[in-house]
């Protein structure tokens, strides 16, 4: 599989106050995946992240997309997973 990349800069993650989750392309550009490229990956996957589906769309939580992208320190938010 070949992959899309985006700059990751064009992406703005919310903290976990202004949003719980985000949509599965919107957390793929964050990690510099393409919308197809994200959604093959979730497909076969291989993605960083968990994914939930959420009245048919898929959401990524917001707190493993920030600890991912170590956006947040160790211990700002240790009782989320």
């Amino acid at each position: 599989m070949s992959v899309s990349v985006v700059p990751k800069s064009a992406v703005v993650v919310p903290t976990v106050e202004q949003s719980p989750t985000v949509p599965l392309v919107a957390a793929g550009e964050a990690v510099g995946l393409k919308r197809s490229a994200t959604y093959d990956a979730h497909k076969a996957g291989k993605l960083p992240f968990p994914v939930l589906e959420c009245g048919g769309k898929y959401q990524v939580p917001t707190a493993a997309l920030r600890r991912l992208l170590e956006l947040d320190g160790p211990s700002l938010h240790p009782e989320l997973p």
